[in-house]
């Protein structure tokens, strides 16, 4: 299946190194929703703090948030709030299947009548 193949970016643990009040700024955003697939994509508790923060730093009129960069300052809009959600769903399900894949093909030669199940749900799979 496609999404066991998929590229996906790694989450990374960078954003945590400051705090989630810290990230909401007032700058006008430097990238949009599109350039974020090829940005870091914080992890799903660090998302959900941001969430948890996100209404306050909009009554705050806050406009953009940032990401660190080794050289860069990058600001994104908040609606990579949802993207990254939506990235971290995805790089779940893809290390589950490929953690299922990985079961199937360590088991597949139980015996027989497993063998032949195994090899459609791995067909399936892959």
């Amino acid at each position: 299946m496609e999404l066991v193949q998929l590229s996906l970016l790694p989450v990374s643990n960078t954003f945590q190194l400051k705090p989630v009040t810290e990230r909401f700024l007032h700058d006008i955003p430097t990238h949009s929703v599109s350039n974020l697939n090829m940005l870091p994509i914080p992890s799903a508790a660090y998302i959900n703090q941001l969430y948890a923060f996100a209404g306050q730093a909009m009554l705050n009129g806050t406009i953009s948030i940032e990401i660190d960069q080794e050289c860069e300052r990058i600001l994104v809009p908040f609606e990579a709030l949802g993207y990254w959600s939506y990235a971290n769903k995805a790089i779940s399900a893809q290390l589950k299947w490929k953690q299922g894949l990985s079961w199937l093909k360590g088991h597949e030669h139980q015996s027989p009548a497993f063998a032949a199940l195994a090899q459609d749900a791995i067909s399936l799979l892959s």
